[in-house]
């Protein structure tokens, strides 16, 4: 999803203690990396192949409709946003925020969407 333009989103939930900590950030062992360690380079892995992938097709006279796909390809700009929330006793915290998460995110309801 992420390759073809998408935001993905992971939300983990669980009781205290279940290990989602855990599940997302690993252990100090190298093969025990969590969820954001291995996401986050294949991200980039991915937008790394596509901009290789758009730069070596090359559009010229008598160019067909994969190669002028291709040519605007070339164009494309990638754009990594990433937020990182805790949502804890009906309070979201952005955790990525300077001074360790310590500032409350405003939540807002839509009166016809809730």
């Amino acid at each position: 999803a992420i390759e073809q333009g998408r935001s993905a989103t992971v939300f983990v939930y669980g009781a205290t203690g279940a290990g989602k900590t855990h599940t997302m950030f690993g252990g100090a062992d190298p093969n025990q990396r969590g969820l954001i360690f291995r996401a986050i380079p294949e991200v980039f892995r991915a937008i790394d192949s596509l901009q290789a992938s758009s730069s070596a097709c090359s559009g010229g006279a008598g160019s067909s409709a994969s190669d002028l796909d291709a040519e605007t390809q070339s164009d494309t700009t990638f754009q990594v946003k990433v937020s990182f929330l805790e949502i804890y006793n009906e309070t979201v915290r952005d955790l990525l925020q300077d001074g360790g998460g310590s500032g409350q995110c405003r939540v807002l309801e839509d009166e016809r969407r809730g």
